[in-house]
């Protein structure tokens, strides 16, 4: 396979439709990691991010939000804007199974699925532990924080924004609903998870570039969170509670 792919086998990879395509992406891939140990380069290392532009990597997962939902479009649309660029190994990634994600993790409303594909692409790409947490904290501190979406599709108005307070789906979906007065099934809503994905993947994005260019935080401030006494959550009771 070349190292050049056109856009429509990347996104058939997606979309797990072409299952003989994968299989010799996936073969092709290993014999080319046994290549490199032979040469003494580790293949782990052959997983390498490389500096994309944010905005169609967003443009992208703003359109694959309707085929697999968010996880599968934020985790789909940064590894895809590389297979569609590199090729291997990135077109061999099995994207599909990145639709577990949905409505916070099979539509339980747990950690936004959105996050959830970040922490993934984090993982994928960032080998040491503790500088995966310190990308996964600044992206949730900034979910919180942040007036989203901030994302607008070309040709469309903007929509209400607000800051979800938590990082879990339930609470952030409930509350832009409750702001914005829609119900949780309506399609305004699913439009602003559409946004908020194409917003999450942009900013991943702008982190992993960052990243390659030494610019991650040693720590995050402890004040940032009200920790519960076995010191392991990172969520304060009162961002799910204080909604009730």
């Amino acid at each position: 396979m070349s190292d050049k792919k056109t856009r429509r086998a990347v996104l058939g990879s997606l979309g797990l439709a072409g299952g003989a395509f994968l299989l010799g992406g996936m073969t092709k891939a290993l014999a080319e990691e046994k290549e490199a140990e032979k040469s003494g380069q580790p293949g782990l290392e052959f997983w390498t991010y490389r500096k994309l532009d944010p905005k169609p990597v967003a443009d992208q997962a703003y359109t694959l939000y309707r085929e697999g939902s968010c996880m599968y479009a934020v985790c789909g649309s940064i590894v895809g804007a590389l297979a569609e660029k590199y090729g291997q190994p990135y077109a061999s990634f099995p994207f599909g199974m990145m639709r577990y994600g949905h409505g916070g993790i099979g539509g339980w409303g747990t950690t936004c699925g959105t996050l959830n594909g970040a922490a993934a692409v984090f993982g994928l790409f960032v080998e040491k532990k503790k500088t995966c947490d310190l990308l996964t904290g600044d992206l949730f501190n900034w979910y919180r924080k942040t007036e989203l979406p901030n994302y607008v599709p070309e040709g469309k108005e903007k929509i209400l924004t607000c800051k979800p307070g938590a990082v879990l789906c339930h609470v952030s979906s409930s509350l832009w609903c409750k702001i914005a007065e829609k119900p949780m099934k309506s399609p305004e809503r699913k439009e602003r998870c559409a946004r908020l994905t194409a917003s999450v993947a942009a900013k991943t994005v702008e982190l992993m570039n960052d990243y390659l260019d030494a610019k991650v935080p040693t720590k995050h401030d402890a004040e940032e969170f009200d920790f519960h006494s076995d010191a392991i959550s990172k969520m304060r009771c009162g961002m799910c509670h204080e909604m009730e």
